[in-house]
């Protein structure tokens, strides 16, 4: 995309995953392509650019098959994502210990994100009521997915889209979200 101006006359459509920031608009006011968004809430959430032509939403998929369905819930909670501010594993924290449930906590913890995690989350995790599962590989999330009786997403940001949100639902399993960024898109409430 950023080099697109050197191909002239090629058609090309751009996917865009992230929101614009202040150093990519700068690139985003020169493109000169088409351009989708990951979900509507990306779309009205960025900021104006003057280059590009929107072409529509594209929600990212899953291979769903990949992704056990499981009927049968065991009694745990689960937030599975990186460990930062954003995603706020506090919040998921504090929403387990309201409601008297088991925790398990399983995400990257990256080096900006290790001074949110040795003061917000770390003192909670007791092996018994918050566990720290570490960071998830394929198998491990999709094992935790289908197991979990539910998955909690408290994002404190407009995520563009969240893959943990379609995933655990690829398993059977429930997610609660704060109403942010896509998240209203992707998940139904119960009636």
């Amino acid at each position: 995309m950023a080099l697109s101006h050197l191909m002239p006359g090629v058609p090309m459509l751009t996917t865009m995953h992230c929101l614009i920031t202040p150093d990519t608009k700068f690139v985003w006011d020169r493109y000169e392509g088409h351009y989708s968004t990951i979900s509507w809430s990306q779309r009205r959430l960025m900021r104006e650019i003057n280059g590009g032509k929107f072409a529509g939403v594209a929600y990212n998929g899953i291979d769903v098959q990949s992704f056990p369905f499981q009927e049968e819930k065991e009694d745990f909670l689960l937030f599975l994502a990186r460990i930062s501010q954003d995603k706020a594993p506090h919040l998921a924290i504090e929403a387990a210990r309201r409601a008297g449930k088991r925790l398990v906590i399983a995400g990257k913890v990256d080096q900006v994100d290790h001074d949110y995690f040795a003061s917000m989350v770390a003192p909670h995790i007791d092996g018994d009521r918050v566990v720290f599962a570490g960071e998830a590989n394929a198998a491990t999330k999709r094992d935790l997915y289908r197991r979990a009786s539910c998955v909690l997403m408290p994002i404190v940001w407009d995520e563009p889209f969240g893959l943990v949100l379609v995933e655990a639902q690829a398993c059977g399993t429930p997610v609660i979200a704060f109403s942010r960024g896509a998240a209203r898109e992707i998940i139904r409430d119960r009636e």
